[in-house]
């Protein structure tokens, strides 16, 4: 399980495009601690780290634990004009 929250904390943070060293100065977290929480070199991982994790990540706790998709819908194929027509 801490594989998959690893791997999810990896996905959230490039998603927003952010580097360890980015989501460090957010979190006020060390860089290489959030190294070893992406690996799953940490089994627990504290509240107060969780709490500055989402909120730098601008994500719910249920998205952070896989409990929730975070992934935006993908729109429907189609040309450019179509996709503005839908949007417009």
């Amino acid at each position: 399980m801490a594989d998959d929250f690893g791997a999810r904390l990896v996905r959230l943070r490039k998603a927003r495009g952010l580097s360890q060293r980015d989501l460090a100065a957010r979190t006020g977290i060390k860089a290489q601690n959030l190294s070893q929480i992406e690996r799953g070199g940490r089994a627990q991982v504290r509240y107060n780290t969780l709490v500055r994790l989402i909120d730098a990540l601008d994500c719910s706790a249920d998205v952070l634990f896989g409990l929730e998709d975070d992934t935006p819908p993908v729109l429907a194929e189609g040309t450019a004009k179509q996709r503005k027509m839908v949007h417009a």
